[in-house]
């Protein structure tokens, strides 16, 4: 695991973690072990066909007794997630007894296992696209009984579980994202603005400060030829005064002479 500089290791058909030192940082406890995020030191540790979470101390953040842990990426081609097992850049899905649920990234149950799904499957649409998540607005899809709603990073349902559709759709490269409800279709990233929810632009705003700077260094440049062109006018018009009054003191001295 090059990641966090441990090492996976098996003995009699048991997997655990020791440290680059020989430290045992997970005991060889368990069928099979995953890392799940190397920031976070998180692992998904399996034992008799059930699924739980484990810190690099070992540590037991969520318990070992669920069916699933974390989404199918590829039921969402289109969607890039980036991490199945953290979406919105802070939930755990977790299925057992065949409903999900959600934690957070410390381990701590925020959506009790009451979901069908997490996602809305494209089917018979074939203008539609299957959707998990919409990027930037830290938001998920949930299905409860053939309906849709949308949950926050808190945890928390933006509104009720009523929507026919919640999709994504795909027009001259340009990914947009449905809300469909009582024969409406919503644009989501309007709704979900008007929610004062906003998309994260942060990147937009690297931008535009490289923008800024980039302006302002031209500015800067500008202002600095204008002075040095205003300098060297300056000069030039120095010279050229001074050229003149030499000229008109020669000449004032010819004429004397002659006068003489």
């Amino acid at each position: 695991m090059p990641d966090v500089g441990d090492f996976l290791v098996t003995s009699n058909e048991k997997v655990g973690v020791i440290s680059a030192s020989g430290d045992t940082r997970i005991p060889l406890n368990y069928d099979s072990i995953e890392l799940m995020d190397s920031d976070l030191g998180l692992y998904v540790a399996e034992r008799d066909g059930k699924f739980g979470v484990l810190d690099t101390r070992g540590n037991i953040k969520i318990y070992i007794e669920n069916d699933e842990i974390g989404i199918d990426p590829n039921d969402f081609p289109q969607n890039e997630i980036k991490n199945k097992y953290i979406l919105a850049d802070n939930l755990i899905p977790v299925k057992k007894n065949d409903l999900w649920g959600l934690y957070d990234k410390n381990g701590r149950q925020i959506v009790e296992y009451k979901y069908d799904n997490f996602g809305y499957k494209a089917s018979n649409n074939k203008d539609a696209y299957s959707l998990l998540v919409i990027p930037g607005y830290n938001v998920i899809v949930a299905e409860l009984d053939d309906k849709y709603t949308l949950i926050n990073s808190a945890g928390e349902e933006l509104f009720a579980t009523i929507a026919d559709d919640i999709y994504m759709t795909i027009s001259g490269g340009k990914k947009q994202y449905k809300i469909f409800v009582n024969d409406n279709e919503i644009d989501a990233e309007e709704y979900l603005n008007s929610k004062g929810i906003r998309k994260n632009t942060s990147d937009n705003s690297s931008s535009q400060e490289n923008t800024n700077t980039t302006n302002t260094n031209t500015n800067t440049n500008q202002t600095n030829t204008t002075k040095e062109n205003q300098s060297n006018e300056t000069s030039e018009n120095n010279n050229n005064s001074d050229s003149q009054e030499n000229n008109e003191n020669q000449q004032n001295q010819d004429n004397q002479e002659q006068q003489n």
